[in-house]
């Protein structure tokens, strides 16, 4: 199966900025299961981490402070891949929203508080590439700006999942971003919850 893309990261790796989340290098082979849950308690998690909404496939802008603020980022390569093929595993190998199979890509659920402006990682979903277009619509229309992908073909996935109309489509944009540009006027710290990973161990010697 291919690797996923980074769509996570809407221009790209990098380090954090200005969100800065702690790094660690776990040993290699330590097992992924430290970041992840029972196949049963990962579907209940993405469940509970949706919006209440008619729509299957919803729009999730991530506010651009925390761009570049993604668990794949500061896990090692090894760690990170056995992570995301258990998330694919526990959803049958097909996406989570619309069924496809194929290429898959591990969404990282966040959720937003709006008060304390915290974003904490909530679990995984494994999508197909065009419902994870839909998902970072912002990146897809960048991409399309620069004839990378196609836009409509991304508009048409969203109304064939969601069985909608074009103005729905575009009712639910323009909600998207709007909360878009307000989440995006403030400061946001990222809690990785249960998928921080360990702190290194301390290497300092006691004081004689």
């Amino acid at each position: 199966m291919a690797e996923d893309s980074n769509l996570c990261s809407p221009f790209g790796r990098r380090v954090y900025s200005p969100v800065q989340l702690p790094l660690c290098q776990p040993p290699i082979g330590q097992t992924a299961m430290k970041y992840t849950r029972k196949a049963g308690e990962l579907r209940a998690e993405q469940m509970a981490s949706e919006p209440e909404t008619p729509l299957r496939l919803t729009i999730e802008l991530v506010p651009e402070p925390c761009w570049y603020s993604n668990l794949r980022d500061v896990l090692p390569r090894p760690v990170w891949d056995k992570l995301r093929r258990e998330v694919y595993a526990a959803s049958g190998h097909r996406c989570g929203i619309c069924g496809a199979g194929g290429m898959l890509h591990c969404h990282e659920v966040w959720r937003y508080d709006d008060a304390t402006h915290i974003q904490r990682l909530e679990g995984f979903r494994a999508l197909c590439t065009l419902c994870h277009h839909v998902k970072h619509m912002g990146l897809a229309g960048l991409l399309a700006s620069r004839g990378k992908l196609d836009y409509e073909t991304v508009v048409a996935h969203f109304m064939r999942v969601n069985d909608c109309s074009r103005a729905d489509f575009q009712r639910h944009y323009d909600a998207a971003l709007a909360e878009w540009r307000e989440r995006s006027r403030y400061e946001w710290q990222t809690d990785l919850g249960d998928f921080t990973p360990p702190a290194p161990p301390d290497m300092t010697e006691p004081a004689p």
